[in-house]
């Protein structure tokens, strides 16, 4: 949750609040425009992405479709991350339909 963190003791402006997370260890994980929202709805997609090869490769063991998803994820370092998700599904799709 993005909450604005004005007159709570720190710096003004717009702080992650991840609830259960140390209130001090939340404030020292502000990031510049949202980098870690990003990185964590990029996680996320990413493991949508491996349930869904999963489900399209039922002949393919899960492990394989990991390691595909996984490789394909570690080719993309790039600093724009928009598009890792679909790159990611792409790149492991192909990897697994030559299976």
């Amino acid at each position: 949750m993005i909450a604005d963190d004005e007159g709570e003791g720190q710096p003004s402006g717009l702080a992650l609040h991840v609830p259960g997370l140390i209130p001090g260890i939340a404030w020292a994980l502000q990031m510049r425009g949202g980098l870690m929202v990003q990185k964590i709805d990029e996680k996320q997609a990413v493991e949508h992405v491996y349930q869904r090869l999963t489900a399209r490769f039922p002949g393919v063991d899960p492990a394989t479709v990991r390691l595909a998803v996984e490789e394909a994820l570690s080719s993309l370092d790039g600093p724009v991350r928009n598009y890792v998700p679909v790159l990611v599904e792409r790149a492991a799709r192909e990897r697994l339909t030559s299976i």
